[in-house]
């Protein structure tokens, strides 16, 4: 067997698209209605938790810890998904566009907890960046 048809840092760094599902029908967004208006798709662009930025991320936030600056659990947690996502479309706040950022994201997260339980659930299965293995 050749291990280098499973090198996992590289395809999870790649990432792959999370089309969020609504928080309550678990269905996507643009198949649901709010004030007779239907809502649009949501794309969140993720990368896997073996991408060398998401083990960076788990270092840096020990480092942290040793130095006094310790995030509480949650939100640690929110920093580490914070980190898997590379890029979104169509968040808005308000009625005001939510363009993606590294801030951007980690404030996401920590506001809207049911995104980063979607986010967490796709990064942590390593077939959504593994498309063409059988077995």
């Amino acid at each position: 067997m050749d291990l280098a048809g499973f090198d996992l840092a590289a395809k999870a760094e790649q990432g792959a698209e999370l089309e969020l599902l609504h928080p309550v029908h678990y269905v996507p967004f643009d198949q649901v209605e709010v004030d007779g208006k239907k809502l649009e798709k949501v794309i969140l662009y993720i990368r896997g938790e073996d991408s060398p930025q998401f083990i960076e991320a788990t270092r840096e936030l020990g480092r942290m810890a040793k130095d006094g600056n310790e995030l509480d659990p949650l939100e640690g947690n929110m920093f580490l998904y914070a980190k898997l996502i590379k890029g979104w479309n169509n968040f808005e706040e308000n009625g005001k566009p939510l363009p993606y950022s590294d801030e951007n994201a980690f404030y996401l997260l920590k506001k809207y907890h049911w995104i980063a339980a979607q986010v967490k659930g796709f990064a942590e299965k390593r077939d959504n960046f593994f498309l063409n293995v059988t077995s």
